[in-house]
């Protein structure tokens, strides 16, 4: 009983202590930049179709103002 406990806390205190790092960001300034943008509808059958990156600007999808990211 002692040692499930011990373990169980000692997995806990493992957990708290990881240590996280930013890989990737989303911004206002590199948005365009740096997305891949697929084209055509949801390869898993969903009600969602994909647009190509220049439609996106176009139809005015997506903008930005004072630095921070729009989406319709």
């Amino acid at each position: 009983m002692h040692f499930s406990i011990l373990f169980c806390v000692s997995r806990l205190l493992a957990v708290a202590q990881a240590v996280y790092r930013l890989v990737d960001t989303l911004d206002a300034q590199t948005f365009y930049d740096e997305r891949i943008f697929l084209v055509g509808g949801d390869p898993s059958h969903g009600y969602v179709d994909y647009l190509d990156k220049a439609t996106v600007q176009s139809k005015g999808l997506v903008s930005t103002a004072d630095g921070v990211l729009y989406g319709s």
